[in-house]
């Protein structure tokens, strides 16, 4: 019932964030679609997804190690179920991450991204790694309290 609860308040506080992101970026302009073709010669782009690109394939790659570690435990009895929930205990904050502070913050970034903004894109940036630090604390410090609480 508890995480029925959570999900469905964790849903509705998702859709006010981005209802008023949303809004913020109606008023900015910054709503206008405009399809470009990637500018692979500027400066900065291929270093850009030479990060990119790694990093997008470890993220995959931890899916497919927590299956790899669940089929060879599965032959031990509820080995595979603990594993299971240790996955979704390391995805839940991840997601809350990545949807509730990335997806608002990365049009921010992207408005910045020009070499005569570096400044102020460094400084969103660090607004953003504070903000995802002070989500981040909370929520570890739940989790640690409810193993405490579970041992």
């Amino acid at each position: 019932m508890a995480l029925a609860w959570g999900t469905t308040i964790g849903a509705f506080l998702q859709w006010i964030i981005q209802l008023g992101t949303a809004r913020v970026l109606r008023t900015g302009g910054m709503l206008k679609a405009r399809l470009q073709k990637l500018p692979w010669k500027v400066e900065g782009v291929p270093q850009l997804f030479s990060v990119l690109i790694p990093s997008t394939l470890a993220s995959g790659m931890l899916q497919v190690a927590t299956y790899t570690d669940m089929y060879f435990a599965s032959f031990l009895p509820s080995v595979a179920a603990a594993l299971g929930y240790a996955n979704l205990l390391v995805q839940a904050p991840l997601g809350v991450l990545s949807s509730a502070v990335l997806v608002p913050i990365l049009p921010a970034f992207a408005a910045l991204a020009r070499v005569e903004k570096w400044k102020e894109l460094a400084s969103q940036i660090r607004k953003g790694v504070l903000l995802s630090v002070g989500i981040t604390l909370p929520v570890m410090a739940t989790m640690v309290r409810l193993q405490e609480s579970g041992s």
